[in-house]
């Protein structure tokens, strides 16, 4: 009985979870650590085996709904990558300085890109030596070996003291040979600066000999740190502008009293503001690094040092960054065999629940990170049933928030998108944009759009079904079938590397195998007239449609005979026709369609009640225009008017709501930025009153 009440609480989560609409945008990363092989790799393992592995660490990942993964190229002075500056790592081959005969990052990026997935390099910066016999087992061209004199220890690791020049210029020689080498698209620092235990006597001759000004050597040490971050980052936008830099610190930046709780609560765990001298948020105050990923790896219950994940949380949210702020999440800690689990008090929603908290409760946050990748896609009872949570909540694809303050310029769209049946699935082929020089410019990555109406909602999180790499002019969608009574509607969009998202591809429909496919029959007043308008997704050996009208007896007559388009066509096609002398009152409409062989459709009908009126018409000036788009109204009679201006493209770009009870009858959109040329329609609508414009921006 109590493992049935288990199995049905956890239903119910499902279907909580899968009917909730995610955020389009959200950081959803994993780190991949290689440290210890945590993730990744086995040293016993041959190359081909390695590969193998971490394709199926990727794939994983992917199927889980990751869009970002954190791969570690350095772990204590050494390279999972062809460094001329640094020796192989250990964690590869069981040897240091051991050539693998491969290139891990090399292989790891390729294989990330190709399933639509950002990588970027994590490095930890100072972190030298966790063996006590490094002097003997590590390469001779060890930073260890080569310069024991900027070494720092703290228990049994052995870190790169900040305070020395020449430990400066190393980090920022291994970043500029990675990103000059590979195309990676992030640097990515932990929580690796000054370690706990440092003395004065540690560090004295630096501060004696180059105090740059200081009297406090603790503000002298968080320098040392600035001053290293401030190069790479410097390094990074002089070489690639577009390579994101970002830190995963400690949880805590200073302690503080949390707000309005009673009786008054201070948080008390260790700051890595002073512990490790980094000062994270001068960082991000300052622009030196793109984004902060905080590691709150704390439960919502945590009673040590008052480090409720809420609390430390809600902290970070009202830093209210302009760069990207998010959360890492101690994942690991849902596996009961893993030495920091959570108390078996923490229910599995743990991990569920703050993903779903930082969503509804903290705007300024912008995803998640997920520490490690194994507990992520582990199959182990009682970690899957946790991440199958996790799983829910990722239901639908994610783009990655765009870091406009690099680039906001959003890239060509791609064009001429077809539909075929393949397999009895939809296949969309398209065309990809221009290649350009314009490094911010290229298209790394198309976002795949599926709707049940024609006019896609691209602001609708459930209409993302899949990102790809640009590698890529096809998708097919294997989760539905066309033609089997619900129709669906496809577009493409191209992102760049700052994930800025291009304008919509031409909407197409399904690969129908209908003869006709009709999307809507309508009818809507026009005035003193009415408007019957329909809609096709597919036509086959289509003829021609019969339009008939019956008045409240329900006796039909005819009203208009249309032909259909000349030849087959999967595009959507429209039709219209007026009735010039509408009944006062029930108005009934039939469609029927015709085929060349004589054979009907089922007819379709619409219904209107109209009423005589009064002509309401609107009219928007100037037109063509340069920037601003003025309308004015006549004969209107409604206590305010919906606007909507929508690019040919079918994206909504700006909507606004007006109020009309005052009498005034002109009007002007408030437009935040200046629209690109072309074609738009402007529509004006309240309950009783629509009305379409096309408009011209030169």
């Amino acid at each position: 009985m109590k493992r049935l009440l288990v199995l049905l609480i956890i239903i119910l989560q499902f279907h909580e979870v899968a009917n909730a609409q995610n955020p389009k945008r959200e950081l959803r990363a994993a780190w991949i650590s290689t440290v210890y092989g945590i993730d990744w790799p086995s040293a016993s393992d041959a190359p081909a085996t390695q590969r193998t592995k971490l394709i199926a660490i990727l794939d994983k990942l992917k199927d889980v709904g990751i869009n970002a993964v954190y791969f570690q190229v350095r772990t204590t002075g050494d390279a999972l990558y062809n460094s001329s500056l640094v020796p192989w790592s250990h964690w590869l081959t069981g040897t240091y300085g051991q050539n693998p005969g491969w290139d891990p990052l090399a292989f790891a990026i390729d294989e990330a890109h190709k399933r639509g997935l950002e990588i970027h390099a994590w490095l930890n910066p100072y972190r030298a030596a966790i063996s006590s016999t490094y002097a003997t087992t590590y390469a001779t061209n060890h930073v260890a070996r080569n310069h024991p004199d900027w070494l720092l220890t703290s228990g049994t690791t052995k870190y790169l003291n900040p305070g020395i020049a020449g430990v400066r210029s190393h980090i920022v020689d291994v970043i500029e040979e990675i990103i000059t080498k590979y195309d990676i698209d992030g640097i990515h620092f932990d929580d690796y600066f000054y370690l706990s235990g440092i003395s004065d006597a540690d560090d004295n001759a630096q501060f004696t000999s180059d105090p740059r000004g200081f009297t406090s050597r603790a503000n002298w040490r968080r320098d040392n740190v600035t001053l290293m971050i401030r190069g790479v980052g410097e390094k990074i936008k002089a070489l690639k502008p577009w390579i994101k830099f970002g830190i995963s610190p400690s949880g805590i930046y200073r302690n503080f009293t949390v707000p309005n709780v009673s009786p008054t609560t201070n948080t008390t765990g260790s700051e890595h503001y002073s512990v490790q001298y980094a000062d994270t948020k001068y960082w991000m105050e300052q622009g030196l690094i793109d984004y902060l990923i905080p590691q709150v790896y704390w439960a919502f219950s945590q009673s040590t040092a008052n480090a409720k994940f809420n609390y430390i949380s809600d902290y970070w949210n009202r830093q209210n960054f302009a760069r990207h702020l998010y959360i890492g999440l101690a994942t690991y800690r849902v596996d009961p065999a893993d030495g920091s689990a959570w108390s078996s008090t923490i229910s599995i929603n743990e991990i569920k629940n703050q993903i779903s908290y930082l969503r509804t409760s903290t705007p300024n946050i912008m995803g998640t990170a997920h520490f490690t990748s194994h507990d992520l896609i582990s199959t182990k009872t009682g970690v899957k049933e946790a991440m199958d949570l996790v799983r829910q909540l990722y239901n639908t694809p994610a783009l990655l928030p765009a870091m406009t303050w690099i680039d906001n310029v959003p890239p060509a769209e791609p064009t001429d998108l077809t539909p075929s049946l393949a397999s009895g699935k939809t296949k969309l082929t398209w065309t990809a944009p221009a290649s350009t020089s314009i490094e911010l410019q290229k298209v790394k990555r198309y976002a795949i759009y599926r709707s049940t109406s024609p006019s896609v909602d691209f602001n609708n999180s459930t209409n993302l079904i899949a990102v790809i790499s640009s590698e890529n002019t096809t998708y097919t969608d294997n989760s539905v079938s066309p033609g089997q009574g619900t129709p669906y509607y496809y577009a493409v969009t191209s992102l760049d590397r700052i994930n800025n998202e291009s304008l919509a591809s031409n909407i197409v429909p399904d690969a129908v195998t209908l003869p006709v496919q009709l999307i809507a029959f309508k009818a809507k007043k026009n005035g003193n007239r009415v408007k019957i308008e329909w809609s096709t997704a597919n036509e086959t050996n289509n003829d021609y449609f019969l339009v008939e009208k019956a008045g409240a007896n329900g006796i039909f007559g005819f009203l208009d005979k249309k032909p259909s388009v000349k030849t087959n066509t999967k595009e959507i096609s429209t039709y219209f026709t007026w009735d010039y002398k509408p009944i006062n009152g029930i108005n009934y409409y039939k469609l029927t369609q015709f085929d060349n062989d004589g054979k009907a459709s089922t007819p379709e009908t619409a219904v209107l009640n109209f009423s005589e009126l009064i002509v309401v018409d609107a009219k928007a000036f100037p037109n063509p225009t340069r920037r601003d788009i003025n309308f004015n109204l006549e004969n209107f009679t409604g206590k305010s008017i919906k606007t909507k201006l929508i690019s040919l493209y079918g994206q909504i770009v700006h909507e606004e709501e007006f109020n009309t009870a005052s009498g005034v009858s002109q009007f002007q959109l408030n437009l935040k930025r200046s629209l690109p040329k072309g074609q738009y329609i402007l529509t004006l609508a309240d309950h009783d009153f629509k009305k379409h414009i096309k408009l011209i921006v030169l």
